[in-house]
């Protein structure tokens, strides 16, 4: 009789703690998916941020090719007044050369800006998408995660 029972109880002892540690499986899994989810909402507020960034700075290149267009407009403006209002020929060639160099300054440092900012936008999207990758990631993990969890709940059960 001592031996049947040696043998139940060790029996139901093994249970026991082929139980307990996969409860602490389960729980290293919640942690992990905690940790996951964490890292989700991290990624998708970058990616809001970055969205907002890419909207401000695309504003930002619209206002310059704006100032752009109307730099142009004001300059012809200028140089057509100019001539109208030139005494001699030479007046005429003094203002229009004075207006095309200010005009041409003024469009080169626009265009550098509209440059820069197009390259603010691209860095802008390629973060946005790197983001994207690495919560597509977290997700598949989760998802790993969540698995195993039911399948250690599963085999604890069936014990």
């Amino acid at each position: 009789m001592d031996c049947i029972q040696k043998f139940l109880c060790s029996g139901f002892k093994d249970k026991i703690e082929d139980a307990i540690d996969n409860i602490d499986d389960v729980m290293d899994n919640i942690d992990d998916i905690k940790d996951n989810i964490e890292d989700v909402l991290d990624n998708v507020d970058d990616i809001k941020d970055n969205i907002n960034e890419v909207i401000d700075t695309v504003e930002d290149a619209v206002e310059d090719i704006e100032d752009s267009a109307n730099l142009v407009k004001d300059l012809v403006e200028d140089t057509v007044d100019d001539i109208k209002n030139a005494e001699s020929l030479g007046d005429v060639i003094s203002s229009v050369k004075e207006n095309a160099s200010e005009g041409a300054s003024e469009l080169q440092r626009t265009v550098s800006e509209v440059v820069s900012d197009v390259n603010t936008i691209k860095e802008g999207v390629t973060d946005t998408i790197n983001e994207v990758k690495d919560t597509v990631e977290e997700a598949k993990d989760t998802i790993e995660e969540v698995t195993d969890t039911a399948n250690i709940i599963e085999e604890t059960v069936n014990q």
